[in-house]
């Protein structure tokens, strides 16, 4: 089982723009609030999420944006999370990833003391 992966990165970074496809800027101050990250950036007249940032950058980083995309998305209430959350489990699935997503994705009935502490990741087992 892999843990990362570029196509793996690329896939969930694809899949948080496909949720949030405009007006990232308050998405970007929650996850840089949340995390202590610089991935919110400033254009002409707006700010916006870095996502070549995100792709690249820590993969708890990435681990924990899962959780904070499915609830800036129920707090939008642009999506149904749980089709979100089967979304995540299918790449993570499709990737052989060692990673599993619960169906609160981290949110507040999960148990936030793990590895990533917004994520409620858990090894596969072998």
């Amino acid at each position: 089982m892999a843990s990362d992966s570029k196509k793996l990165r690329a896939r969930l970074v694809s899949l948080f723009k496909r949720q949030v496809p405009d007006g990232t800027g308050r998405l970007a101050e929650y996850m840089d609030a949340e995390l202590g990250t610089k991935f919110e950036q400033h254009g002409f007249d707006s700010s916006y999420l870095d996502w070549d940032a995100l792709e690249t950058g820590e993969l708890g980083n990435l681990l924990d944006s899962i959780t904070l995309v499915a609830e800036f998305l129920r707090g939008a209430k642009r999506v149904d999370p749980k089709r979100y959350i089967d979304q995540v489990n299918r790449i993570f699935n499709e990737e052989s990833a060692a990673y599993r997503i619960d169906e609160n994705a981290g949110g507040p009935s999960s148990n936030r003391l793990s590895l990533y502490s917004k994520l409620r990741v858990c090894r596969r087992r072998a």
